[in-house]
């Protein structure tokens, strides 16, 4: 399963960054920024090479950071009425991890399920 990362600025960058950090390089990553003065077009044809080859064999997972931002609403666009994109919002390192470490695995609406379920576990407040 291809996961592609979609957020405001580098911040997905910072995200491979630290993932190849804790697990080594991985396939089928990608990290798609939105950069200041980019329109809604730019980003839809950056993420458009992405879709092209998905199918029930090549499912597709975008990692986006905020719901109603620009990155998850192209997300959205693009997975409308198909069945294998899904888009993830609030996007974290913890979640990520979890993502690639499960994604071959699972299909596409058993990830959705599993990082559901691990949502809320994601971010906490440290009691010492």
């Amino acid at each position: 399963m291809k996961i592609v990362l979609v957020t405001h600025g580098k911040l997905c960058e910072g995200f491979m960054s630290s993932l190849e950090m804790l697990i080594g390089k991985q396939e089928d990553i990608y990290a798609i920024s939105l950069n200041p003065g980019d329109s809604t077009d730019i980003l839809l044809e950056k993420l458009k090479v992405h879709t092209e080859d998905v199918n029930d064999n090549n499912q597709l997972f975008f990692m986006s950071d905020i719901i109603g931002g620009t990155p998850f609403n192209v997300c959205s666009l693009l997975s409308k009425d198909n069945k294998n994109i899904k888009v993830v919002y609030g996007t974290n390192l913890p979640i990520l991890l979890e993502v690639v470490g499960k994604r071959n695995d699972v299909d596409i609406d058993g990830l959705a399920d599993y990082i559901m379920q691990l949502s809320g576990e994601s971010i906490g407040i440290g009691k010492f």
